[in-house]
């Protein structure tokens, strides 16, 4: 079988079962099939239109005792009328039953079966008015017109909507026929029965009469024209007899009273002969009605034989092409499905774990993409020489080229990563370099404008190295940083603020001081603050707000902010990036900094959550588990100790912002004219008790403590027209010593390896900072003291650019 060439297989599956169906379905199927269908239809019609001749009798002889409560004797009438409730109750219930078993009625048949019903429903009222005989008899015949008409427009409807033929369609109008016969037979009695009793024969109810009784005639003698021999036969039958001519005169007497006299007829005897000719009339429209069932039945029970019979030809057909097909198409099916489970194991399990472990870039080794290719075992088992095996063999081919392209992607993003890497050292140590120039170029710098600038290039200095830092991450590289000591997590927080552009618009509220991040960890886990402070600034232009407390065995970091938040799609697939490690890509690139947090968080387990706020801003909750945590020794910051130890995590953030804010004070003495002291003028005395005497040129920017409240400032001097206003500072006396200081440690800045290291406290003024006690820890910083410090730096910043920018301007008009 397997020398036969595909198309031959797929010839004999084909042509086979188009010929079965085609021949046998067509015309079993879709015709007899179609016609049993819908003769089922027509004999659930017609037998509601059984019961609704049943309904429409009660309905009738219940209208009757209506108008004979309301018009006669209501002793004598009252319970008639309740016993006929009671029957017309039970034959809407046949009705309504009948109705269950016939779903998606044809056109407007369905509409106006839901009419009747609605209409039947407010016959309830209108017997009660008849019971309380707070209703007129006009009122009350019509009431039970509109229900009535309902149903025979339904029975006049279901020839055409149940595609009945010409001859059951003409036994159906005429049993239709027969019905309105009797409902005008029934309007004229009720007509009479409002006459009796009232009076002159007035012109309405003279109308009435004559109207019913000509309609009534009129319809018998269409269902004589429509009807066969044997219902012709059934009508002349019941309407002979004694009681049947009697009926007939009283009928004849009221339609002959003129208008203007009295209607002489017993109202006993009309009531008798109603009774009579409703029994007669119900007698024959049970037998037309009954006799339409049998006819649709017999016709619905040819049609599913015959289908049936075509059916059965057809099944017989189908397991002749099912063992053809068997016999020529097994072993194709067979092949096909090896295929399939080969194709479905290769996309969901194979190709995807050869990817896995070419993303840990050491399943290549040293060999090229193509070799690890050929070394991969093929997934399918190629035997034969037909159009299967060569699938089989092309599939192959294709898992080996998918394979190569995986390997071959891994290398290029293990290229791209070193890249990265090298790229972020590169930037790292321009950094460095540019760092050593600002920090040269901030300490010999007087002028405050100048130094604010300078101040505002190393935070961009320290916004690039974040840069750097994520390249670093995406490449899939380690900090260059070693640290070995835990840091507070309050310190952690103060950093990761330190590292965003917009840092003045941070608010630390909430933080736990018993806690600390190890030491492996503090810089990632500032990244990762800072990545997600970073995205809260720039989207909302109120403050952002973070807090962080110890919670069981982890800590809960969140940072709030009061944006315009997002939607609820974008929010999901934020999450889902920040849940996983994102393969580098372009889109991980643009989005680099959630990027970022995405890897460092699969890094280190950390769980970060973005979800709306309730004042419409967005909560990034950033969860640090366990093992990255640590419970410091001591309450509060680490002692001071006299030998060199590690930089602190904020020894820079803290120079540079001790510097800005000296700055801004020396700025702010400068342009309200308060004068310094000269050489010529007297000395000034310090803290220590020591006086000195510097010139501008060798005048140094002091240090303001931030624990500390500054000292009041010094009345002005007169000083003469020629000398050159300088600023009076407390700790003048140290600058000299701070130079001296200076010169002595710079033998001492180097370790055994000779490299460069910092000196805590080194480039302090001496005098300008009291040396705390080795047993005394360090003060621990109020976040929100800092935090309004940042804020009036940030204010005093804003200021200055207005005033630099009105000058600008004014030298423009210049």
């Amino acid at each position: 079988m397997t020398i036969l060439k595909i198309r031959h297989k797929i010839t004999f599956l084909v042509v086979v079962p188009l010929l079965a169906v085609f021949v046998f379905a067509a015309l079993a199927v879709v015709t007899t099939g179609g016609e049993a269908v819908r003769a089922d239809q027509l004999r659930k019609m017609v037998i509601i239109n059984d019961e609704i001749g049943d309904l429409v009798s009660a309905l009738q002889a219940e209208r009757g005792a209506a108008v004979e409560t309301l018009t006669g004797d209501a002793d004598d009438s009252t319970g008639s009328f309740t016993r006929l409730v009671d029957k017309t109750d039970r034959a809407i219930d046949d009705f309504r039953a009948a109705r269950v078993g016939v779903a998606d009625l044809p056109g407007r048949v369905g509409d106006i079966l839901d009419e009747a019903d609605k209409n039947l429903n407010r016959l309830e009222s209108t017997r009660n008015k008849v019971s309380n005989r707070t209703q007129t008899s006009a009122a009350v015949a019509f009431a039970y017109r509109i229900p009535i008409a309902d149903l025979i427009e339904f029975r006049e409807s279901v020839p055409q909507a149940g595609s009945a033929s010409s001859e059951v369609g003409d036994k159906i109008r005429a049993s239709t026929q027969l019905l309105q016969s009797s409902e005008y037979q029934s309007l004229e009695d009720v007509a009479v029965l409002r006459a009796i009793d009232n009076g002159p024969l007035s012109e309405l109810h003279y109308g009435q009469i004559v109207e019913s009784g000509s309609a009534s005639d009129e319809m018998r003698l269409t269902f004589k024209d429509l009807a066969d021999s044997e219902w012709r036969g059934w009508l002349e039958n019941s309407r002979d007899g004694a009681k049947m001519i009697a009926a007939q005169a009283l009928e004849h007497e009221a339609a002959g009273t003129p208008p203007g006299e009295e209607l002489n007829i017993d109202r006993s005897a009309w009531v008798k002969r109603i009774d009579y000719l409703a029994g007669k009339q119900r007698e024959l429209q049970g037998r037309v009605d009954g006799d339409v069932v049998t006819t649709v039945s017999q016709l619905r029970t040819d049609q599913m034989w015959w289908t049936g019979a075509q059916v059965l030809g057809v099944v017989v057909a189908v397991i002749l092409m099912v063992l053809l097909a068997w016999w020529l198409g097994g072993p194709v099916v067979r092949g096909l499905r090896k295929l399939s489970k080969a194709a479905h194991y290769v996309a969901s399990e194979g190709l995807p774990k050869a990817v896995a472990h070419l993303d840990d870039h050491e399943e290549l080794g040293d060999r090229t993409p193509e070799e690890f290719a050929k070394e991969v075992d093929a997934p399918i088992d190629v035997h034969g020489r037909d159009e299967l095996a060569d699938v089989g063999r092309a599939f192959n081919e294709v898992h080996e080229v998918a394979i190569r392209v995986a390997a071959t992607q891994a290398l290029l993003r293990l290229h791209i990563g070193q890249m990265f890497v090298r790229l972020a050292r590169r930037g790292h140590s321009l950094a460095g370099r540019l760092t050593s120039v600002l920090d040269d170029a901030e300490r010999n710098e007087d002028d405050p404008q100048r130094l604010e600038r300078l101040f505002a290039l190393d935070h961009l200095v320290t916004l690039f190295g974040r840069a750097n830092d994520s390249l670093l991450v995406l490449g899939g590289a380690a900090s260059s940083k070693v640290r070995r000591s835990s840091e507070s997590l309050g310190d952690v927080l103060t950093a990761a603020q330190g590292q965003i552009e917009q840092y003045t618009r941070v608010n630390i509220d909430q933080v736990d001081t018993d806690v600390a991040i190890a030491a492996g960890a503090v810089d990632d886990v500032v990244k990762v603050l800072a990545e997600l402070l970073d995205n809260a600034t720039q989207y909302s232009q109120r403050p952002v707000h973070m807090s962080g407390w110890m919670l069981a065995d982890r800590v809960i970091i969140q940072i709030v902010d009061e944006g315009i938040g997002m939607k609820a799609e974008t929010m999901d697939k934020l999450n889902a990036k920040l849940a996983s490690k994102s393969t580098l890509d372009l889109d991980s690139v643009q989005a680099m900094g959630l990027t970022v947090v995405g890897h460092l968080a699969a890094r280190y387990d950390l769980t970060v959550t973005l979800r709306p706020t309730e004042v419409g801003g967005t909560l990034a909750e950033v969860t640090v588990p366990s093992r990255l945590l640590e419970r410091p020794s001591t309450t509060g910051s680490h002692p001071i100790v006299t030998t060199p130890k590690q930089p602190s995590l904020f020894d820079k953030t803290k120079k540079a912002e001790n510097r800005r804010r000296n700055a801004e004070t020396w700025r702010r003495r400068f342009q309200t004219g308060t004068p310094s002291p000269t050489a010529e003028q007297p000395v000034v005395t310090t803290e220590t008790g020591e006086s000195t005497q510097q010139s501008l040129g060798a005048l140094l920017l002091p240090v303001i403590h931030f624990d500390k409240q500054p000292p009041p400032p010094q009345p002005p001097r007169q000083s003469r027209p020629d000398s050159v206003p300088q600023e009076q500072i407390v700790e003048q006396s140290g600058w000299a010593r701070a130079q001296a200081a200076a010169e002595a440690a710079a033998a001492a800045r180097a370790d055994s390896e000779n490299l460069p290291r910092r000196e805590p406290m080194a480039q302090l003024v001496p005098g300008g900072m009291e040396a705390p006690d080795e047993d005394v820890a360090q003060t621990v910083r109020n976040p929100d003291l800092v935090s309004a410090t940042y804020l009036a730096f940030a204010r005093g910043r804003s200021g200055g650019r207005i005033d630099e920018d009105a000058s600008d301007g004014s030298r423009g008009e210049q």
